[in-house]
């Protein structure tokens, strides 16, 4: 089979695609709690492939929640936050906007829906390096932990 990361990458990508193409849907599967013995068994599943990876019980748990964050998170911006436009009661004038928030005009360029593919995947690439980078510090620390123990013998 594939590698972990490239089955986790697929994954929560397909899952960003699935709520992206259906905006409606987002919200619901945003809060659904996946109580039911379908969904259950999808959980299982995804926890199942961060132990794959070799994470172990605990930081496949923490993991699993964490990219649970960073997709939920990725959604709801994508389908109801910047898709959607201001929100502001009080908006500031073009004029007002280029004087005194000069950081924000520059960042609008890559707010856009034409930029949510590529602000993504830059922070899922992010997040799957750091997630591979926690599990190989975890393993380093329990090969040192077990080479002081052996010492001791």
């Amino acid at each position: 089979g594939l590698p972990w990361r490239e089955r986790a990458r697929i994954g929560m990508q397909e899952f960003r695609r699935v709520a992206t193409e259906h905006p409606a849907f987002a919200p619901f599967i945003v809060v659904y709690r996946m109580n039911s013995p379908p969904c259950l068994a999808k959980l299982n599943a995804i926890i199942g492939l961060f132990e794959d990876g070799g994470f172990g019980p605990e930081l496949s748990a923490r993991l699993f929640r964490a990219a649970g964050y960073y997709l939920m998170g990725a959604i709801l911006d994508e389908t109801a936050g910047y898709a959607k436009g201001p929100s502001a009661v009080t908006t500031v004038s073009d004029e007002e906007l280029q004087r005194d928030y000069p950081s924000v005009v520059a960042a609008a360029a890559y707010f856009g829906t034409s930029g949510f593919d590529k602000t993504f995947e830059l922070g899922l690439e992010m997040f799957l390096d750091e997630m591979e980078r926690i599990r190989d510090a975890a393993r380093d620390d329990a090969a040192k932990s077990g080479d002081r123990a052996r010492k001791k013998l």
